[in-house]
């Protein structure tokens, strides 16, 4: 690229957590081309390298195989579509890009900082989205692209809007406007150019200014503002470099700042300033935006680890009241050594099983304030007239019972035959280090007459019904999810379960305390609880898939450090979600991601299915023979570091070429 050689940087340097700009390597990173106020970026290094990784991989040799190609076909297609949509602000659309021999492709979402005044002086928007695509090989056909882009805006009514050069780069301005679903008409601005070798194209002129002055005097970049410099891009940088691995993908987010992004473009499409309960503002005025950035790598590769990826989020240590609080209730350190291994209640068939440890006790001398902020902002001290409420009311002790927990959450799921609206099994275990019975009778009183105790294979069996989901118009909001309105302006919580099942299920061997056990269908509780009857521990741990991940995934942690633990094997995952979108029966799904789609694309009234967004009648019909021997197994690990989490995680190939769906220990 025409630019001096000691101001550029190499686009795959991620080892070094603040690049040297005299190192002089061959090409600039986009990174280094975008200001320190990116809230997101995502960048593909390199598009050829890739597409042959990805196509190496099981991944891209599924995406091939014959039996698959119409669902992919169909697939592809509406997501292009769905994705060109939303590029329709930045005037390019995939298709567009795809006709390019690229190199490095970013696209980055930037808020300026507070009471930046030029900021809407350029325009109303005072954010923005920018592409970044480098083209040094195919400049012209990029400026051919360009032209054909001009065709396509002024098609479709979009007026070309006189703009001076900037820093002597001819540049085209857009001017659209489009009628939104409240029915009032919203004006865009759609800027590009292409520049020393590189496409750009943004909805906002202060922020397409910016990047085209940042590339046409790289000779500056090291005394300018960069994504690359600021510090927690640049520690989640040295974090996530895995040795032999190349970086195909990579991400950062600022969490907060996205929110405040998200937010912002969301505010485009209202008809009027609207007053907004904003979770992410009370997080972040409870100590929560401690979490300064999460970013990440992701490899393929043609070995048996087929996908290697790692992430980490920045937390650097702050010693204000808030932060303290907010790392109390965020305190995963592995203090007390336990073995996170498979609890004995898990079965060798195992879909999956996830394990991780929490100090529940800190999270619980901390809570208070963050459950005021929430729920009674105007009355502080609320959380400990509930705590106070619990003892008197339902006799329960809240510090007491909290004190008998012993740190330890484990979960599991696993697919049931035949594959069905119903074939998902779940159980959630709760470890409990002393008076297991009375921890359970505690847990009986809070749920109250939400809930029935039943005699169930011996064991009380305490039952919650959540169906029917549609509560009064009163409906308390779900702090996280929130409530979905329907057309008829009925609220519905959500319920991950349509039935819930607690248990109390003693240690083996007469170890004191035992396990509080959740689980989605009591059978299957009651049929793995016969099958485990006195292990000592899980028959899991002997699988050899099993110890094949934890082998791969030792190599990339240290264990020392190791909080969350997860395994799972990828086709047993997907199998009952790939049959019930093949089927068309995604809507009526029991699983948890069906549930979570349900309640989160929910239009119609209560009693109207949802129509399933993705048609699936060209998904192979035999999943054990097309699609199961791509799905190899996988884990991932999560370290706690006094700065932040890292996680590392892989997915391998199956053990042999052609294997159909996992056989038992295999």
């Amino acid at each position: 690229m025409p630019a001096p050689a000691d101001a550029i940087l190499k686009v795959q340097d991620v080892a070094s957590p603040q690049p040297n700009v005299d190192d002089a390597p061959d090409r600039i990173a986009s990174e280094n081309l975008l200001p320190a106020s990116a809230t997101a970026w995502m960048s593909v290094p390199d598009i050829e390298a890739l597409a042959a990784q990805y196509g190496e991989s099981n991944i891209g040799r599924l995406a091939k195989n014959p039996d698959m190609a119409p669902f992919i076909e169909s697939l592809t297609k509406q997501f292009r579509q769905w994705a060109n949509e939303k590029n329709v602000r930045l005037g390019l659309t995939i298709d567009d890009i795809e006709e390019l021999n690229a190199g490095e492709i970013c696209v980055a979402g930037i808020l300026p900082p507070a009471g930046d005044e030029d900021a809407e002086q350029l325009g109303r928007r005072s954010h923005g989205i920018v592409i970044l695509v480098d083209v040094e090989d195919s400049i012209e056909e990029a400026k051919e692209l360009l032209g054909k882009v001009d065709k396509k805006m002024a098609k479709a009514g979009a007026k070309k809007v006189e703009i001076l050069p900037i820093k002597d780069v001819e540049v085209t301005k857009w001017a659209w406007e489009h009628v939104d679903k409240n029915n009032v008409t919203r004006g865009h601005t759609t800027l590009q150019t292409v520049v020393d070798g590189w496409l750009i194209a943004s909805d906002n002129e202060m922020i397409f200014r910016d990047v085209i002055r940042r590339v046409k005097n790289t000779d500056a970049i090291a005394g300018l503002d960069r994504l690359s410099t600021q510090p927690h891009f640049a520690r989640i940088v040295e974090e996530t470099r895995i040795e032999d691995c190349d970086a195909h993908f990579r991400w950062f987010v600022d969490p907060f700042g996205y929110l405040k992004l998200a937010k912002a473009i969301a505010a485009e499409d209202k008809p009027f300033k609207q007053r907004q309960d904003n979770a992410g503002e009370i997080l972040e005025r409870q100590g929560f935006d401690a979490i300064k950035g999460v970013g990440g790598t992701v490899s393929f590769t043609n070995g048996q680890r087929n996908i290697v990826h790692r992430s980490f989020a920045h937390i650097p240590p702050r010693e204000d009241e808030a932060q303290r609080r907010a790392r109390g209730i965020l305190d995963f350190r592995n203090q007390w050594n336990h073995e996170l291994v498979p609890e004995p209640w898990v079965v060798e068939s195992a879909s999956s099983y996830f394990t991780f440890t929490w100090d529940v006790q800190a999270t619980f001398n901390n809570i208070g304030e963050v459950y005021d902020a929430f729920f009674n902002p105007k009355s502080p001290g609320d959380w400990d007239e509930v705590v106070a409420d619990f003892k008197l009311e339902l006799k329960v002790d809240m510090p007491e019972l909290v004190s008998k927990f012993d740190n330890r959450f484990s979960f599991m799921s696993a697919t049931e035959p035949p594959i069905g609206v119903e074939s998902e099994r779940v159980i959630f275990g709760v470890r409990v280090k002393e008076d297991l019975e009375g921890v359970f009778q505690m847990v009986e009183r809070m749920i109250g007459d939400d809930g029935v105790v039943e005699q169930i294979g011996g064991r009380d069996v305490i039952v919650i019904n959540t169906e029917p989901d549609s509560d009064p118009d009163d409906l308390e909001e779900d702090p996280v999810l929130g409530n979905s309105a329907n057309e008829g302006g009925k609220k519905t919580k959500f319920n991950l379960f349509a039935k819930r099942y607690f248990m109390a299920v003693p240690h083996p061997n007469g170890k004191p305390g035992g396990y509080i056990l959740l689980c989605n269908n009591i059978d299957y509780l009651t049929k793995v609880l016969n099958q485990t009857k006195g292990a000592a521990e899980s028959q899991l741990t002997k699988s050899k898939d099993y110890i094949r991940v934890n082998k791969f995934l030792d190599t990339l942690v240290d264990k020392k450090k190791v909080a969350f633990r997860q395994f799972g094997r990828v086709d047993k995952i997907l199998e009952t979600n790939y049959e019930m979108l093949r089927q068309g029966k995604m809507a009526q799904s029991q699983t948890v991601l069906a549930r979570l789609l349900n309640h989160m694309l929910r239009e119609g009234e209560d009693d109207e299915e949802r129509e399933q967004k993705i048609d699936g009648k060209n998904m192979p019909a035999n999943y054990a023979k097309a699609v199961a021997p791509y799905l190899g197994p996988s884990g991932w690990a999560t370290e706690t570091y006094s700065d932040g989490w890292r996680i590392s995680g892989v997915v391998l190939k199956k053990n042999r070429v052609g294997e159909v769906v996992r056989k038992q220990g295999e």
